[in-house]
């Protein structure tokens, strides 16, 4: 005989495996509605752009142009330009230039030239030769005392073949330790060739006017050697350096 908790454990048994039956189906369909933690892409959907690489159109002049601004703008000229290095303008045909703009023209200049502004004491300032160069110092020699190295310049009688720009209007240093600036030929134009001014920062030293003809850079060479000397026809100093010259601290 079917007892009433024989039928209440069957009802229980079959509810629960509809509640089982129907929780699975349900969680099977919110899986089958979730997106996807990422797309794939097919090929078709790829984009690919492609870069035409445009040749240089800039000439070789410019170029060179380029790099020699580029290489000034960084920092000042550690060494003297060679005068070889400098393009001359052939374009000028100006036939009513005076004596001195002529002069003037001839002066080589680098390209970085500026006037020299940096404070020059020239008091107790000695030229000496020693050790086979030409010492600038401070002070004197004595058993308590070393005098202060300022400038060393070279010692040399033949110019280098290669002449180096002018890199300020400095371009030597006097007997008395001071500066000979480039446009100060009328402050030693009262000497003749006979009387040494100085020295060029390159090392040659510089006399008075001559009346010998000069070489480019304004000098001659001389039984003692190459000297620059100046000339009458000329409004400066120097038109450019001999040799490689020092610079000035």
């Amino acid at each position: 005989m079917f007892r009433t908790r024989d039928f209440i454990l069957l009802f229980s048994a079959i509810m629960f495996l509809v509640m089982a039956i129907g929780t699975t189906l349900i969680n099977q369909g919110s899986v089958a509605t979730q997106p996807l933690p990422f797309e794939i892409q097919s090929e078709s959907d790829v984009q690919y752009v492609a870069a035409v690489a445009i040749g240089n159109s800039v000439s070789r002049s410019e170029r060179v142009a380029q790099m020699r601004l580029k290489i000034s703008q960084q920092a000042l000229i550690s060494e003297p330009v060679l005068v070889e290095e400098i393009e001359e303008d052939s374009t000028d045909s100006d036939t009513s230039t005076t004596t001195d703009e002529l002069a003037a023209a001839e002066v080589v200049t680098c390209p970085l030239y500026r006037p020299y502004v940096n404070f020059w004491d020239a008091r107790d300032l000695q030229l000496v030769e020693r050790e086979g160069a030409r010492v600038l110092t401070r002070g004197e020699i004595s058993s308590t005392s070393i005098p202060k190295l300022v400038l060393q310049l070279p010692i040399t009688t033949l110019p280098s073949g290669n002449p180096s720009c002018l890199s300020s209007d400095v371009v030597g240093i006097a007997n008395d330790g001071s500066l000979i600036r480039n446009d100060e030929v009328g402050l030693y134009s009262i000497f003749g060739s006979e009387t040494l001014l100085g020295y060029a920062l390159d090392g040659f030293p510089i006399y008075g006017v001559t009346i010998t003809t000069t070489d480019t850079c304004g000098g001659v060479m001389a039984a003692s050697g190459y000297r620059y000397e100046l000339s009458a026809e000329r409004s400066t100093i120097i038109n450019c350096f001999a040799a490689t010259p020092v610079l000035l601290p």
